[in-house]
């Protein structure tokens, strides 16, 4: 059987947070932050969408931030570490 972190980190590089949220809440990893920023992220996907249009330039630099960021905070919750994120990944 593979290993639960191996497990969310392969949801977070298939881009399914929602995925590895199930997974690490599991593991007993504290949720709520992470799940308060996933929603404010699909919110702006939702609203793109159901307005049949693409994104604007500050709205694409907006959901891209929420997104590194997001993944990057829970890679760090899911090894346990707190580093910052390095310039290249933002």
């Amino acid at each position: 059987m593979e290993n639960w972190k191996n497990v969310a980190k392969k949801h977070i590089a298939n881009n399914e947070i929602l995925k590895c949220l199930t997974v690490i809440k599991k593991h007993g990893i504290i949720t709520s932050g992470f799940v308060a920023r996933f929603k404010k992220h699909k919110k702006m996907e939702d609203k793109v969408l159901s307005e049949k249009r693409t994104y604007t330039s500050a709205e694409y630099a907006a959901k891209n931030k929420i997104h590194s960021e997001l993944a990057w905070d829970i890679m760090q919750a899911i090894d346990g570490t707190t580093r910052e994120m390095p310039d290249y990944l933002k």
